[in-house]
């Protein structure tokens, strides 16, 4: 079970993606941190389905902290350029 919360996320960071190519060098350096920590997430979440199949909602309730955390970074990129 893909959680909302986890599909929105990779939305926004597609949206913010998009717009990479217009980022200074200190939303860079933000953008590398969020993405690294997106990648570690996304690879967390794809071992822990392929072992124990779908996955509960104790494991997304546990992994809202990154999530938000995330969230919270692409959202003041995004909103910096106003797209």
């Amino acid at each position: 079970m893909e959680n909302k919360a986890w599909t929105n996320l990779k939305t926004l960071r597609d949206e913010v993606k998009l717009r990479g190519h217009l980022f200074n060098m200190e939303t860079k350096e933000k953008w590398d941190e969020l993405e690294l920590k997106f990648e570690n997430l996304n690879l967390k979440i794809e071992n822990t389905a392929k072992t124990i199949g779908e996955l509960s909602y104790e494991f997304w309730d546990g992994e809202k902290m990154i999530m938000d955390d995330i969230k919270s970074g692409l959202l003041k990129i995004k909103n910096n350029f106003k797209f």
